[in-house]
């Protein structure tokens, strides 16, 4: 059975992380989960229904066997957006394997938060489509209120909270120490990828020198 992964692009959702994903799943040395959003180690947002195990992989067979496919010598990782919002998600990394590199994509939290409520829409996890309505009932829906009836991961509702990066940040920061994390923004990433890319196979110690071709990936959905 394999190990755990070496490291993992943790969040915030709607920041480039699909992007990232595929351009390290190119790299010869890099071997990436093929469920891009396994969301394991988010435990404490899975609410246990139907409905979160479409989006929590909860079994750590079925997990392990994710990274199956790595030829000897290849880092393995996963890319989970909501493990940054997610209070146990570092712990329960940390549990997993202490060395992993932590991989965060931050955007201007205004443009987050607005391409998010749009996704879950779309995602048929929103029933309020205009973006203020939402933000209107949030505190309705910490009461349990006025919950969309096939949403899932009901607490990324809480749409503030999502886009409060700073304690988020923090929290990987005290648990993994300065030199395990790599902070990218975003609107620098989609200025220069080539640099943001190189410098995070720096950070991984893979060659820095194999670049792929930086074509648009999920430009929708972003």
């Amino acid at each position: 059975m394999p190990s755990y992964p070496d490291f993992f692009i943790v969040g915030a959702p709607r920041c480039g992380t699909t992007f990232m994903y595929e351009y390290l799943s190119r790299h010869p040395q890099i071997f990436m989960s093929p469920a891009k959003e396994p969301q394991y180690f988010a435990t404490d947002l899975d609410s246990g229904s139907y409905l979160d195990s479409l989006t929590f992989l909860r079994d750590r067979n079925r997990y392990l066997s994710l990274f199956e496919g790595a030829q000897p010598g290849q880092l393995t990782g996963e890319g989970s957006t909501w493990y940054l919002y997610s209070r146990e998600a570092a712990r329960n990394i940390k549990a997993a394997n202490a060395e992993a590199r932590i991989i965060i994509m931050l955007r201007d939290p205004v443009e987050m938060l607005y391409s998010l409520h749009g996704r879950r829409v779309y995602g048929g996890s929103e029933d309020l489509l205009n973006f203020g309505d939402a933000l209107a009932a949030e505190e309705d829906r910490k009461r349990g209120l006025r919950m969309p009836a096939r949403a899932r991961n009901i607490q990324a509702l809480f749409y503030r909270d999502v886009g409060r990066y700073t304690e988020q940040v923090q929290r990987y920061l005290d648990t993994f120490g300065q030199e395990q994390v790599q902070v990218i923004i975003f609107e620098e990433f989609r200025a220069d990828p080539a640099t943001a890319y190189r410098e995070t196979l720096e950070f991984l110690g893979v060659d820095p020198t194999v670049v792929p071709d930086f074509e648009v990936v999920n430009a929708g959905a972003e």
